[in-house]
């Protein structure tokens, strides 16, 4: 409990230090605090999961202090924690590869390798997983599985794993042998996982997943992330990494398990750190919408985000599913009417009015 709360605290520490830096409204300072992510977070205490979001906030703080080198060694930490870092690897060389150089990304891949290789030596006479096939097959077939049961609503069955029916409606006995596992099949059709699924997709970081989507899309109309920006060459090893291992996370979570509301805060970064950091530079471009009366919308969305959140916490009938949908589009046409059309782009003023533009021209 005491190595759950230390890492709960560097990870709220290093999040609200970004937040508070950034050009984000001062309301987004309860809107990161009441996501039902972090209760989440702490009842699986048993999991690496707390532990590695506070060494994911470590490394995201070097990302944020430019300190490439640094964050390129903290895949060797990470890797130990956990071997889904090797989806974090990925993400760095590829929102920073140009950054980090050849030395860091021969460092950033050394440290995961040697992480890797430290924890098949600690796990080498581990018996291996509970259904005794080879751990990479395993790793591989965990993701169609879990996309069969949690998206499509298809209850898959193996002779090593019939713990969701005794017997199958319809099974198929392979040619080979992989480890134990020598026949497949299929227990029917229940949408209970996919009713959990959907609901923590939607609920699990309010409408903050939206407001991402919504911010980048706007500043990159805007100009706003183009690399000629300042203010985009600041941010871009942070952001970038955090648009891309959040978002990548967000979808593949209902891939890797059956726990969906822990599997979708792997994508954490995307919404408590990304969204902050997308607010720089917008002031320029929506200034008006930004300071104007119009800006009481965001306390409309703020409203509406807290009342999915507190959906988060209760459990989701498709009938609540529903009315969480329709938060979601009343959501959007808020931010809609908030920030309206760019004033700017790029430094330069925009006009909604071709033939006024073409007369200051």
């Amino acid at each position: 409990m005491l190595e759950g709360l230390l890492a709960l605290l560097v990870t709220l520490a290093v999040v609200y230090a970004l937040v508070m830096r950034s050009a984000a409204p001062r309301w987004m300072l309860l809107a990161v605090a009441v996501v039902p992510f972090w209760p989440q977070l702490y009842v699986g205490l048993v999991l690496p999961d707390l532990w590695y979001a506070g060494l994911l906030a470590i490394f995201l703080l070097l990302l944020a202090r430019r300190n490439l080198l640094a964050a390129a060694c903290m895949m060797f930490p990470l890797m130990l924690s956990r071997e889904s870092t090797s989806l974090t690897l990925v993400c760095l060389l590829i929102a920073c590869w140009r950054p980090l150089r050849w030395p860091g990304r021969l460092l950033a891949f050394g440290a995961g390798l040697a992480g890797t290789l430290l924890i098949g030596r600690l796990t080498l006479h581990n018996p291996g997983n509970m259904d005794s096939v080879p751990e990479s097959i395993y790793l591989l077939a965990k993701a169609p599985w879990n996309l069969l049961r949690n998206v499509l609503g298809i209850v898959p069955w193996s002779n090593v794993n019939g713990s969701l029916c005794r017997v199958p409606e319809w099974r198929y006995t392979l040619p080979f042998h992989v480890g134990l596992l020598h026949t497949v099949g299929m227990c029917g059709f229940s949408f209970d996982q996919p009713q959990e699924t959907l609901a923590a997709a939607l609920t699990t970081f309010g409408l903050l997943p939206l407001l991402a989507v919504f911010l980048w899309t706007r500043g990159r109309r805007a100009g706003v992330h183009h690399p000629a920006n300042n203010v985009a060459k600041h941010n871009s090893p942070l952001i970038r990494f955090c648009l891309l291992y959040g978002g990548v996370s967000f979808v593949l979570a209902p891939m890797l398990g059956a726990w969906a509301p822990r599997l979708f805060g792997y994508s954490w970064p995307l919404s408590l750190i990304a969204v902050p950091l997308l607010f720089h530079g917008l002031s320029e471009a929506y200034g008006e919408a930004l300071t104007s009366k119009r800006a009481a919308a965001g306390l409309v969305f703020l409203g509406l985000h807290l009342v999915v959140c507190g959906l988060g916490f209760k459990y989701l009938s498709w009938s609540l599913i529903g009315l969480t949908l329709m938060l979601y589009l009343v959501g959007f046409a808020v931010l809609r009417w908030w920030f309206g059309p760019p004033v700017r782009q790029a430094g330069k003023r925009l006009h909604s009015n071709p033939q006024q533009a073409a007369s200051e021209a």
